[in-house]
């Protein structure tokens, strides 16, 4: 019996200390990641005001991610998506050194407001941080001058007419804004992509 108790004894230790396993899983992306950061809107106007969909340019970014120069499939994450294939990193505060330190391309996209224009500029950089592609539309608001100037006219029993003007005041500045249109993301994504060679 004793003899028993030791070769099971020995069996069971055999089958504890198999060697560990040293293998080293690697975790590889195919292709190009892209992370499109939510638009940021710098605005310098006084009375210009804009609703934009700051995901907007993730669905654009995906639409055209085809008219790219690139062997490679593209993948573009937004936000949403990103922390389901990189997960340790903090994209809404820290995008440009998540991209860096994941090795993937970054896009970023502003529209600058003033009183007389609006520019939409979308930036792609690659896992350098280096500027590979941009994409720019802008547009200008209209400016319309109203002069202001009091004339009394006045006509007598004979009449005779008098025409009186008093001082004339600094014209009324009329600025009718432009509109920042799902249109100008269009063409500066489409311009953007157009001629990004990944």
């Amino acid at each position: 019996m004793k003899t028993f108790l030791f070769l099971l004894s020995a069996i069971a230790s055999i089958a504890v200390a198999e060697d560990p396993d040293m293998s080293i899983v690697v975790e590889g992306h195919s292709g190009i990641d892209i992370y499109v950061a939510p638009i940021a809107i710098v605005d310098m106007s006084e009375h210009v005001d804009i609703a934009v969909n700051k995901n907007a340019t993730f669905g654009l970014a995906s639409s055209h991610r085809h008219l790219s120069k690139s062997n490679l499939p593209i993948n573009v994450y937004d936000k949403h998506t990103i922390s389901y294939v990189w997960e340790e990193c903090d994209y809404n505060t820290q995008p440009k050194k998540c991209a860096y330190d994941n090795a993937h391309y970054l896009l970023e996209t502003t529209i600058t407001l003033s009183n007389e224009q609006f520019v939409v500029e979308m930036l792609l950089f690659n896992h350098e941080l280096q500027i590979v592609a941009r994409g720019i539309w802008s547009d200008k608001s209209i400016i319309r001058w109203i002069k202001q100037q009091e004339t009394v006219m006045t006509v007598d029993r004979q009449d005779n007419v008098t025409i009186n003007s008093k001082k004339e005041d600094l014209p009324l500045k009329w600025v009718i804004p432009s509109n920042a249109l799902h249109d100008h993301l269009y063409q500066a994504s489409l311009g953007l992509w157009v001629g990004a060679k990944l």
